[in-house]
């Protein structure tokens, strides 16, 4: 908890807002979260709907998405405000051989991510997985 609040603490002291923030981290890393406040849970709540366990996670208010590609070790937050995804080749069909009568081909197309304040996102790496 200690080194996501920093880096909550780094984003907004770079000027990003809390409420475009989103930690990104492994299924695995989500595990630990929850097991941590396992033992806080009580089944005495105000609502009858919030007993148990849900599944959505926030840390101080930040979501927190689990991604199955992320490395089991490392926590991202990323300024949402500042993230992009642009278009580095666009739709573009390539033709394969041809055979017989017919041609093959398929479509292409590439994609860059970019941040516009890299300062504003932070990987937290190393963390234990078990």
């Amino acid at each position: 908890m200690t080194n996501l609040r920093a880096a909550i603490r780094q984003a907004v002291l770079e000027n990003a807002s809390k409420r475009n923030l989103v930690f990104i981290t492994a299924p695995t890393q989500g595990d630990l979260m929850r097991g941590k406040f396992d033992d806080s849970r009580r089944m005495l709540t105000s609502k009858d709907t919030d007993f148990g366990f849900s599944t959505d996670l926030f840390v101080d208010g930040i979501p927190v998405f689990e991604d199955k590609d992320c490395n089991t070790d490392d926590w991202f937050l990323v300024d949402l405000e500042t993230h992009r995804v642009a278009i580095w080749i666009p739709p573009t069909i390539e033709k394969l051989g041809k055979t017989a009568d017919s041609e093959s081909a398929f479509i292409k197309t590439y994609l860059a991510t970019y941040n516009r304040a890299p300062r504003r996102m932070v990987q937290i790496y190393g963390c234990a997985t078990s």
